[in-house]
């Protein structure tokens, strides 16, 4: 599948409850958290092994998310590390970038897919949500074939009022 971003598996979600789920358990249809206290509902979980791929940590902590996820700064959405990004939007304050620290792994890795404004809270972090290209596809395909249903029905329609 390979995934644009993830986060690792024991990564804090935070739910529309409050509390806070590992995102390894987010299912389709969980609502959670995002910009603005707004409540997005999971469209889709991803999952993929991460073959040697980096993942970084913010101020130390433990590494958690891919160096393609996109956070909340105060100046817009940013991947990290990016050395003119210094404050990022957390759930109950801002928080300074004293350092990004990078390293490979091979773990697990989880995305979400949401509805409503697409941003979730990652450990605390306001992030981004990733939309897979596969969803997009089947969104594609189910309206090319009611397309093609519609047409059929209309073509039914116009030959019965010829009659």
């Amino acid at each position: 599948m390979n995934l644009e971003h993830g986060f690792r598996h024991d990564t804090k979600i935070r739910m529309q409850d409050g509390t806070s789920k590992e995102i390894q358990y987010i299912k389709v249809g969980d609502c959670v958290v995002g910009e603005n206290n707004a409540i997005n509902k999971v469209v889709y979980v991803g999952s993929e092994s991460a073959d040697n791929t980096p993942l970084c940590s913010i101020n130390a902590s433990d590494k958690f998310f891919t160096p393609t996820t996109k956070f909340k700064t105060l100046t817009g959405w940013h991947t990290l590390p990016n050395e003119k990004i210094k404050y990022l939007h957390k759930y109950d304050a801002i928080d300074e970038i004293v350092s990004v620290d990078q390293a490979n792994s091979n773990q697990q890795l989880y995305v979400l897919s949401l509805d409503g404004n697409h941003s979730h809270y990652a450990n605390n972090y306001l992030v981004h949500n990733w939309f897979h290209k596969k969803i997009i596809d089947k969104i594609k395909e189910k309206l090319r074939r009611a397309k093609e249903r519609l047409k059929k029905v209309v073509k039914g329609i116009i030959g019965g009022l010829k009659k």
